[in-house]
C-alpha cells in the first residue's frame, strides 16, 4: 500500500473536491539492469537521467483494472464511511428501489451524491450543488432509465 500524503487545495474548479484517495502498483520490482538490453542503454545512463533505480510492475494477468480495483477499495476505506452505510441510507429512503437492480454507474452515482449530502461540508457544498452535480453525473455517464 502507497502512503498518501496529506491533502490541501491551492486552486481549481469551485466545486471540484477530493475526498478521499487510493492508488495500487504492481509487485514486481525491476532494476535498470532489465531493461538495459531492450533499449540499448546501461544502468549508470538511466540513473543519471532519470534517478530512478528500480520501478516495480504488475505481474502478468493483472490487468489495469484490477490496480484500479485496488486503488478505489483503498480511497473508500480512506474516506471514513463504510458503503454499506450508504447503501442503507438508500434503502431506507428508496425500499421500491432496490440497488441490485439499478444500473451499477447509476448505482454508484447515487452513491457518489448521498455522500456529498450526508459528509460534506456545508459551507462548502450546499445540498443544492450536491444534488445538481448528481443530476449531471447521472446525464452524462448514467442508464436510459
Amino acid at each position: 500500500m502507497i502512503s498518501p500524503a496529506p491533502l490541501t487545495q491551492t486552486t481549481g474548479v469551485a466545486h471540484t473536491r477530493i475526498y478521499a484517495y487510493g492508488a495500487a502498483r504492481g509487485e514486481l520490482l525491476v532494476d535498470n539492469d532489465a531493461l538495459v538490453g531492450p533499449i540499448d542503454s546501461s544502468d549508470e545512463w538511466i540513473r543519471q537521467r532519470t534517478g530512478i533505480i528500480t520501478r516495480t510492475r504488475a505481474e502478468a494477468g493483472t490487468s489495469a483494472l484490477d490496480l484500479a480495483t485496488d486503488a478505489a477499495a483503498e480511497a473508500i476505506a480512506s474516506s471514513g464511511v463504510a458503503p454499506e452505510d450508504i447503501d442503507l441510507v438508500i434503502g431506507k429512503a428508496a425500499p421500491e428501489w432496490p440497488l441490485e437492480r439499478i444500473a451499477p454507474v447509476d448505482r454508484n452515482i447515487l452513491r457518489l451524491g448521498l455522500y456529498e449530502l450526508l459528509f460534506a461540508d456545508r459551507s462548502q457544498v450546499p445540498a443544492k450543488v450536491a444534488i445538481n452535480e448528481a443530476i449531471e453525473l447521472a446525464k452524462t455517464f448514467g442508464g436510459d432509465s
